[in-house]
């Protein structure tokens, strides 16, 4: 049983690090202006983005730690919730240490804004309305994915039946819902 727990908190880990810490291929990045940097990092902060990924972060352990139940049944909810804190210090230290998650997002805004625009974000987001909308956007969000759940489910039916119609019409399958093999 010892090792099913000590390979499994290391596979939380993985599954984890895999949805939010794989790195991307940026390549060399010209040095950032230190100052710029400061400011960047300071615009991520007030956007909101820290919380909206530290949710992201706990639904995905809370999916991993679901699954690990089921195929574990055996593992103590002590030692469930355990790996989970012990998981989620670990994603909460590594967001913002020196080439970390938010780390990785600052060669992408130096790269679409210049100093001035970052500046004027900030600005944006310190004032009436950009604190409105930093207070709203978590029910925007909720609200926006409803919107859209509901609207690939009204769709999803007519898409396929349109897809598969378009297929048959093309010579791709057949009535019955078999593909052809076509020599193009």
């Amino acid at each position: 049983m010892k090792k099913i727990k000590k390979y499994g908190f290391f596979y939380a880990l993985s599954i984890v690090s895999l949805f939010l810490f794989i790195p991307g291929v940026y390549g060399e990045n010209p040095p950032i202006d230190p100052a710029k940097k400061t400011d960047i990092h300071r615009l991520i902060k007030m956007s909101g983005m820290s919380a909206q990924v530290d949710i992201m972060s706990q639904y995905i352990l809370s999916q991993y730690l679901s699954l690990t139940r089921e195929k574990y049944p055996g593992l103590s909810p002590d030692l469930v919730s355990i790996m989970k804190e012990k998981c989620m210090e670990e994603i909460r230290l590594n967001l913002w240490a020196p080439g970390g998650f938010f780390d990785r997002f600052v060669p992408m805004y130096d790269k679409y804004f210049t100093h001035q625009e970052i500046l004027a974000l900030i600005e944006f987001h310190e004032s009436p309305v950009g604190k409105k909308i930093l207070s709203l956007q978590p029910v925007l969000v909720k609200e926006g994915m409803s919107i859209g759940e509901q609207w690939s489910k009204d769709i999803l039916m007519d898409i396929i039946k349109n897809v598969e119609r378009r297929l048959i019409e093309e010579d791709y399958m057949d009535e019955k819902g078999y593909f052809i093999e076509r020599a193009d």
